[in-house]
């Protein structure tokens, strides 16, 4: 079975820009020559994805609290 082939690192650049859609967009285009970049990919998305939900919803609990005063 042949090795891999080693894809460039400049993919993660994708997921950090647009999220979710970027990682998985960069999942499946890298899996089949880097599997473990694209699930890596993958995983950055989820965690942009999940960092940028709680931000908003901090924000929004912030703001509700705001009103209250």
């Amino acid at each position: 079975m042949s090795e891999p082939q080693r894809r460039s690192k400049a993919w993660y650049v994708l997921p950090i820009i647009f999220g979710i859609i970027g990682g998985l967009v960069s999942y499946f285009i890298v899996k089949k020559d880097d599997p473990k970049l694209g699930k890596n990919c993958l995983i950055v998305g989820i965690i942009h994805f999940i960092i940028d939900v709680t931000i908003g919803i901090i924000m929004i609990m912030f703001s509700e609290f705001n009103h209250l005063m």
